[in-house]
C-alpha cells in the first residue's frame, strides 16, 4: 500500500517504461496455395503477394498512387508493392522485411489480410516457426509470441514483440467481392 501512494502507473511507466514512438507501416498481404496433402492445411504456397504502405499517408494520396495502376508491369513500379513466387517465397518475404527493419528505424508493421484468421495468418505462422529453428539465418531475428487463437482461427501473434496481425473480415461482414462491390471499388 505505500507503493501505490508513493507512484502512480503513469510515473512508473515514465519512469521505467521505453520510449514507444514508431513509425507504422501497414503491410496488405495474401497467399495463394496449391493443393498438397502433405501439408498444413492440404495446401502449399507458391506466391506471396504484398502491399506496403506508411500509417501517416492520406487516403488522396493512396488513391492517386493507386490509380495509376493498369497492368502488371505497373505493379511491379509500384513502390511498396511486391510479388514474392515460388516455394521459398515467404522467406523471400521475410528477408525483404528483415532487410527494410534493419534499413529503417523503429518501424512497426501491422499485417492485414482479408480473413487471415483461417488462412493466411495459419500459413505464416507456421512458416515462420520452422524459418526460427534455422540457425543459420533467422534465429536471432524472428522471435515469435503472443500466439492467440480462438477455436480454430489464429486472430493474433507477434513477430519481434511488437508487428502484429489485423484480419479486415473479422469487421466486415460478406465475401470478399461483396465488400468490394459494397465499397465501390473497381473490378479491374
Amino acid at each position: 500500500d505505500d507503493f501505490k501512494k508513493l507512484f502512480t502507473s503513469t510515473q512508473i511507466h515514465k519512469t521505467n517504461g521505453s520510449n514507444r514512438q514508431y513509425n507504422l507501416y501497414y503491410v496488405f498481404f495474401d497467399f495463394e496455395t496449391i493443393n498438397s496433402w502433405d501439408t498444413l492445411l492440404g495446401l502449399t504456397e507458391y506466391s506471396l503477394a504484398s502491399f506496403m504502405v506508411k500509417s501517416d499517408i492520406s487516403t488522396q494520396e493512396l488513391e492517386k498512387k493507386l490509380m495509376k495502376v493498369k497492368t502488371n508491369k505497373d505493379i511491379k513500379n509500384l513502390d511498396g508493392c511486391n510479388v514474392f513466387i515460388g516455394w521459398d517465397c515467404v522467406e523471400k518475404f521475410v528477408d525483404y522485411l528483415l532487410d527494410f527493419l534493419q534499413n529503417n528505424k523503429k518501424v512497426m508493421f501491422k499485417f492485414i489480410s482479408y480473413n487471415g484468421c483461417n488462412f493466411d495468418n495459419i500459413i505464416l505462422l507456421n512458416k515462420l516457426l520452422k524459418m526460427n529453428s534455422r540457425v543459420d539465418k533467422y534465429i536471432e531475428r524472428l522471435n515469435i509470441s503472443d500466439i492467440f487463437y480462438n477455436g480454430s482461427q489464429l486472430l493474433n501473434f507477434k513477430i519481434n514483440r511488437k508487428h502484429h496481425f489485423f484480419d479486415v473480415a473479422k469487421f466486415l461482414c460478406g465475401s470478399l467481392a461483396d465488400n468490394c462491390e459494397a465499397f465501390d471499388l473497381p473490378k479491374d
